[in-house]
This record gives structure tokens, C-alpha cells and sequence, in this order.
């Protein structure tokens, strides 16, 4: 079966990124991974790597979304790539 690999870009987005993740599983019936990459952030959003469904890289630099581009990629596994940007 096809995997979709869900790539979540976040900067500060700790509250919309849980309900982001939290809509993901109350919808998707594809198997799917969900990969955080946080750029840098200074709020909560580091806790959402405790959920065993998600695969979190943080950026040790703030490098906006054009740098971390292949970051995301290289990281993906799935058959297809969804990019929710928040």
C-alpha cells in the first residue's frame, strides 16, 4: 500500500501544529508518517516529538523555508509527499 509522507514546516506554531497532527489521524486512512521540521522555534513546540507517530528535526539555526527544503526531503519515506504548512 502507498505511504504518504506528511512533512510539517514550523516556526512558534506549537497549539496549530497539534491540532494539525490531531486532524491528520481523526482523517487519513493511508498509512502515513508525519515529520515535523521545526525551524528553530522558542515555544512548545518541541513536546510534539513525544508522540510515537511523529519524527521530529529541529533546526539548530533559523533557516526559513527555502533551506530547509532539502532537509524535508531527504527525511521522507513515503511513496508521496503532502506539505501542510501552518
Amino acid at each position: 500500500m502507498t505511504k504518504i509522507s506528511i512533512i510539517i514546516p514550523v516556526l512558534n506554531g506549537y497549539e496549530m501544529t497539534k491540532n494539525i497532527i490531531q486532524n491528520i489521524s481523526d482523517v487519513f486512512i493511508h498509512p502515513y508518517e508525519i515529520i515535523i521540521i521545526d525551524d528553530f522555534s522558542n515555544d512548545r513546540t518541541k513536546e510534539l516529538k513525544n508522540d510515537k507517530r511523529i519524527r521530529y528535526y529541529r533546526n539548530e539555526e533559523w533557516l526559513w523555508v527555502n533551506k530547509s527544503w532539502n532537509k524535508w526531503i531527504s527525511k521522507a519515506k513515503g511513496d508521496y509527499i503532502l506539505v501542510i504548512n501552518n
